[in-house]
């Protein structure tokens, strides 16, 4: 599946992987640092760092890829035929990778006592 796809839709698929990086990067480390400081960054806070971030994402990849950045909004597009079942596969693929590696720097990062 992955060998049959275009040089240009690589490109989408970094874009996604990335994109869904921040994310989880931004939001969930949001979410830790205002455990760790005692609601020092507080719901606002955590909003403003995932509604900033989706923006920047959108922005940055909404050109390349379309910026969905969640297996549910690709899977919408496929339902709706607006992207190919291989690419969707494709797509849904880069968002866990990246959003998996987004916890793992956040979990290399983070301190061990939280």
């Amino acid at each position: 599946m992955l060998s049959k796809l275009l040089p240009h839709e690589w490109r989408k698929l970094l874009a996604e992987g990335v994109g869904t990086f921040a994310l989880v990067f931004m939001g969930a480390g949001a979410i830790i640092t205002n455990g760790v400081t005692d609601n020092g960054v507080g719901l606002l806070g955590i909003a403003l760092a995932h509604g900033l971030t989706l923006v920047f994402v959108i922005c940055a990849f909404g050109d390349i890829s379309g910026a969905h950045i969640n297996p549910a909004v690709t899977l919408g597009f496929v339902v709706t035929r607006r992207i190919s079942i291989n690419l969707g596969i494709a797509y849904a693929a880069a968002q866990l990778l990246g959003g998996i590696l987004g916890a793992l720097v956040l979990a290399v990062l983070m301190p061990d006592s939280f």
